[in-house]
């Protein structure tokens, strides 16, 4: 005898969404999170004067249809998150009139992602090839003026968390094709980012949490998932949960961190070896209004060096202050996340002084959040493949193993990477449960 049907691992948007989807369809579900807070990779914050603000996953597109629709579903409004203006391009220190020819590498670029196979991206034509380059290598080879080159990897970082060194050419074209942003290569067009949700996706996290009730449990990390005629779930202080099958959506490399009984297969064990998460903190400085617009400025800035690769406008709709919000990722986030805040505010107000004008060296706030200090998540916003593991393991990503199954916004083959892509995966999971229930 089981205690429910499903014990899911982890409280984010994957979790909640295949929680909730199970309870709809009748089953009954215990929800593990680790933290003392639902809402995984996504996470709400506040400026000293009560504005809310998005210190992890934040923008909905027009085609993130499952999202939108668990927005309406728990009573919460989209608000616009579009910036009317020009879109400032650095270059070597120094404001760029234009950008350089990078279309004819788009162009290439995007033949290659249209080639992908979605279903098994290991069988795309020529995988071996694409999969054992890194992205940072074709760049190279497709672009050898030094300008443009820049430019593009700036624009890749403004769209595609990851250093470009970091990953293999098969996963860039795989993400950009499973978000159709190739295009937005060109610049940020908001592509992905036509709105915010109201109060933050926190908000929507605990709406559901709050739909669940006592489904939901915090402050329970899973230490240990025990295999054998269904799933013993074992916790933190002796706490445990029997059932016939789980789903763990925490991402690959956390996910590794939780003991198997027996152990995993290789090829998974392997798989969440080789991805990672990116360093990244998400940087804010808030102004005593919007200043840039008054020069006809959207905020956005794209810039080819500096551990600040972009700008954006992010001042919620109707806050008579100016938002503005950055990211230092990867190789850089390493180094300046052993700075200091005051340290981390400081070239963050040196960039935007640079881009925006001496306004922009008085805020009046700063915020910030760490994802690699934080201690279920050790990065963001998603799992990314390096040279060779699509091909050699990839087939283990989404292949329930047993009674387990494996959920996350890296396990989805459509917006990866965002909240649509976590909505998308906990959706996919639970039906792979009801189906064999």
């Amino acid at each position: 005898m089981t205690d429910v049907d499903v014990v899911v691992v982890g409280a984010g948007l994957a979790g909640l969404t295949a929680a909730w989807t199970l309870v709809d369809a009748g089953a009954t579900v215990q929800v593990l999170e680790a933290a003392d807070r639902v809402g995984g990779r996504t996470r709400g914050g506040f400026t000293a004067d009560g504005q809310w603000l998005e210190l992890g996953g934040q923008w909905v597109s027009a085609e993130h249809s499952s999202l939108r629709g668990l927005v309406s579903r728990f009573g919460l409004q989209l608000l616009d998150a579009v910036s009317p203006g020009r879109v400032v391009h650095v270059h070597d220190g120094e404001v760029a009139a234009e950008q350089h020819e990078v279309g004819a590498a788009i162009t290439v670029f995007a033949a290659i992602a249209e080639s992908v196979d979605m279903g098994e991206p290991w069988h795309t034509p020529d995988a071996a090839l694409l999969d054992e380059q890194t992205f940072a290598g074709w760049i190279r080879t497709a672009l050898p003026n030094a300008v443009a080159r820049a430019q593009f990897t700036a624009a890749c970082a403004a769209l595609f968390i990851p250093d470009p060194v970091e990953v293999s050419l098969l996963h860039a074209a795989f993400y950009f094709r499973s978000t159709g942003l190739v295009g937005a290569l060109r610049g940020i067009d908001r592509q992905a980012q036509d709105w915010r949700i109201e109060g933050g996706p926190s908000a929507l996290c605990e709406r559901m949490a709050d739909d669940l009730g006592n489904a939901v449990r915090l402050n329970a990390p899973v230490r240990k998932l025990v295999r054998d005629d269904g799933i013993t779930a074992m916790c933190d202080g002796g706490f445990r949960r029997t059932a016939s099958r789980a789903i763990v959506t925490a991402a690959p490399p956390m996910s590794a961190r939780i003991a198997y009984d027996p152990i995993l297969p290789s090829d998974r064990d392997q798989l969440s070896q080789r991805l990672h998460s990116i360093a990244v903190v998400k940087l804010y400085l808030v102004y005593d209004r919007p200043f840039w617009r008054d020069a006809g400025l959207s905020g956005e800035a794209v810039l080819d060096s500096g551990p600040i690769p972009v700008i954006m406008d992010n001042t919620p709709p109707g806050y008579p202050r100016g938002v503005l919000v950055s990211f230092i990722e990867g190789a850089d986030s390493l180094t300046w996340h052993l700075r200091t805040p005051e340290d981390r505010r400081a070239v963050f107000t040196k960039t935007a002084v640079q881009v925006f004008g001496e306004h922009a060296a008085n805020p009046v706030e700063y915020l910030e959040y760490d994802w690699s200090m934080n201690e279920f998540t050790r990065g963001c916003y998603s799992g990314h493949f390096p040279p060779g593991a699509w091909t050699s393991y990839g087939a283990a990503l989404t292949a329930p193993v047993g009674a387990i199954h494996w959920a996350g916004t890296e396990t989805s083959r459509e917006w990866t990477g965002y909240m649509e892509g976590a909505v998308r995966s906990g959706q996919r999971a639970a039906a792979e449960v009801l189906a064999v229930t």
